[in-house]
């Protein structure tokens, strides 16, 4: 064999190591139960990748007019899905740009805050707003009544609250 088909293989064996070990550790183990709120947040993030606009279609259209004011080189509103969710007085936003990792520092920040006030002032004013701008892959923002951060990692518990308290865990 010549150097770069043993390399080839090495790195095979070597992903197929870390494959298992990865899945041995995420499965084994009693491990923490998972928050259903979680559950709740991902099924939502999910409907990003059926359509531009979903969730409260009208408010997501909406957002989307309202994000062409933020258009330039690497941020096309164009490209972007927005996802709303209203329950009571609590409304969710879930913003999806692709190039995400090519904006500015504090950018990403100033579109929640820009959005927050949008919202405040097209008839949810009451509303506890929890906002999201997430990448490709990973959220990249958030913004909720008692958060904002715009680095990685997200404390996606905030995001959490949206969907009501924490339920209490069963004890055994």
């Amino acid at each position: 064999m010549t150097t770069i088909e043993n390399r080839i293989v090495y790195r095979r064996q070597l992903l197929s190591l870390l494959s298992v070990s990865f899945v041995l550790l995420t499965s084994c183990g009693p491990g923490k139960p998972e928050d259903p709120r979680a559950v709740l947040l991902s099924l939502d993030e999910k409907r990003l990748s059926v359509e531009q606009y979903s969730g409260n279609t009208t408010l997501s259209e909406n957002l989307g007019s309202f994000f062409q004011v933020y258009a330039h080189k690497d941020f096309k509103p164009e490209d972007w899905k927005v996802f709303s969710r209203e329950e009571s007085n609590r409304l969710l936003v879930i913003i999806e740009i692709p190039k995400l990792r090519k904006s500015e520092k504090g950018s990403r920040i100033e579109l929640l805050r820009a959005t927050e006030s949008y919202l405040q002032d097209s008839g949810y004013p009451n509303s506890r707003i929890y906002l999201a701008i997430k990448g490709h892959m990973f959220f990249g923002a958030a913004k909720t009544p008692d958060y904002e951060h715009d680095e990685f990692p997200i404390n996606m518990e905030k995001l959490y609250d949206f969907y009501g308290e924490k339920p209490e865990s069963e004890t055994r």
